[in-house]
C-alpha cells in the first residue's frame, strides 16, 4: 500500500527543503538527510544539511537536527549515504564557497551517524562542482564513484560543461579525477551513475536538449564514450537510477516531458537489460502546479522510499515560492504493475 507525507514543509524558518539522501541503518531505522535552506529559497541561500530518523519503515520521524553545519560562505547542500563494503557509513555534501567554487567532501561513520569524522575533500580542484544528491556508488572492484558535472567558466547552464568522475581505490581516504571528461554541447549536468551486470557503469546526464543522454564506461569511471541522446524525454531536470535488489532490473525516477522547462509528471521506469531499453512507465506525480524534481531512491525491505521536492507553480526550481520535501513509498511491486 502506498504512504506519502510531506517530510519538511516550507515554513518562515525555512523556505525551501530539497535534495535528499536516505539509507537503512543496522537494526531497521532509516536516516534521512536533505538540503536545509533557512536562509532563502535559492540555490545561494543561507543552507545546511539536515537529518531525521525513522524507526518505524518511513511512516513516522524523529524531530529534525542539524547533520552538517553550514561552514562555507555561501551553503552546505546536496547529501548522498552509501554504506560501504567495509560497513561503515559514507556521508557525502557540497560546499558552496563562490559563484566559481563548490566542492564535495566526505565523512565517514563508525557507529550508524552518531558521530562522524573529519571532512576530507573529494573534488580538491577550484571548480564550479555539479554533483546531484543520492549520486555516489561503490562498485564490486571496492572503488568509490561520485558522477560530477563541472564548469569552470559559466554558471549555472551556459557553455559546454564536462562530465566526469572522481574515485577512491582505498575507502574514501584519497580521491581521484577521472582522466576522461564527456562533453555534451550546450551543456550537460548532474549525471547519476550505475554499474552494470557485465561490469561496465552507465552514466545517464541531464541536458537542455530536450532527451537524457547516455554514455558508458569501461574502465570503472576513468574515462567515458562520447554522449548520446536516449529516447527519453526529459527536461533540464536530473534524473536518478538504482538496481532493483530483488529482481536485479534497474528503476529510473525522471520528469518524462516534453517541455524543456516543465517538471511534471514525475515519472518511474523499469529496464531489465542494463538501461538499453525501457518499459512499465508510470506516473509517480502528474499535477503542473506542484512540480517535483531531485528524486533520491532507498530500497527497504520490499518497498522503495522516494523523496523529492515539490513547489507550488511558478517555475521549473525551487527558487520561486521555495520548496517542501514529499516522501512517498510504494511497494517494488507497483512499480511492476
Amino acid at each position: 500500500m502506498a504512504y506519502e507525507m510531506i517530510l519538511a514543509p516550507v515554513t518562515v524558518a525555512n523556505a525551501r527543503n530539497s535534495e535528499a539522501a536516505a539509507i537503512e541503518l543496522k537494526g531497521g531505522r532509516i536516516l534521512l538527510a536533505w538540503s536545509d535552506f533557512y536562509g532563502g529559497p535559492t540555490d545561494y541561500s543561507a543552507g545546511r544539511v539536515s537529518a531525521t530518523i525513522s524507526s518505524d519503515g518511513g511512516r513516522n520521524w524523529s524531530e529534525k537536527y542539524v547533520l552538517v553545519e553550514d561552514t562555507a560562505v555561501i551553503n552546505t547542500m546536496m547529501p548522498s549515504l552509501l554504506r560501504l563494503n567495509s560497513g561503515e557509513l559514507a556521508l557525502f555534501y557540497l560546499k558552496q564557497e563562490d559563484l566559481g567554487d563548490s566542492r564535495m567532501f566526505i565523512r565517514k561513520s563508525y557507529d550508524e551517524g552518531v558521530s562522524w569524522s573529519g571532512e576530507v575533500c573529494v573534488t580538491s580542484d577550484v571548480a564550479y562542482h555539479g554533483p546531484a544528491n543520492d549520486r555516489v556508488i561503490q562498485l564490486r572492484s571496492g572503488r568509490i564513484l561520485l558522477p560530477d558535472g563541472v564548469d569552470k567558466t559559466t554558471f549555472p547552464d551556459g557553455g559546454v560543461s564536462r562530465l566526469r568522475s572522481y574515485y577512491s581505490d582505498d575507502n574514501g581516504e584519497i580521491w581521484h579525477q577521472g582522466s576522461g571528461d564527456a562533453l555534451v554541447p550546450t551543456g550537460g549536468a548532474e549525471p547519476v551513475v550505475v554499474e552494470r551486470k557485465d561490469g561496465s557503469v552507465l552514466m545517464l546526464i541531464r541536458t537542455t536538449l530536450f532527451h537524457i543522454y547516455r554514455c558508458e564506461s569501461f574502465d570503472e569511471g576513468d574515462t567515458w564514450t562520447v554522449p548520446v541522446p536516449t529516447s527519453l524525454l526529459a527536461p533540464g531536470s536530473p534524473s536518478n537510477c538504482k538496481r532493483v535488489p530483488s529482481t536485479g532490473d534497474l528503476l529510473l525516477i525522471w520528469n518524462h516531458s516534453s517541455d524543456g522547462r516543465s517538471r511534471s509528471p514525475l515519472t518511474a521506469a523499469i529496464s531489465k537489460d542494463d538501461g538499453e531499453t525501457w518499459s512499465n512507465v508510470r506516473d509517480l506525480e502528474d499535477d503542473a502546479n506542484h512540480p517535483c524534481a531531485y528524486p533520491s531512491i532507498t530500497f527497504v525491505g520490499d518497498e522503495v522510499l522516494l523523496t523529492y521536492y515539490r513547489k507550488e507553480g511558478g517555475g521549473p526550481g525551487p527558487s520561486s515560492g521555495g520548496a517542501e520535501l514529499k516522501l512517498k513509498i510504494l511497494p517494488v511491486s507497483w512499480f511492476y504493475e
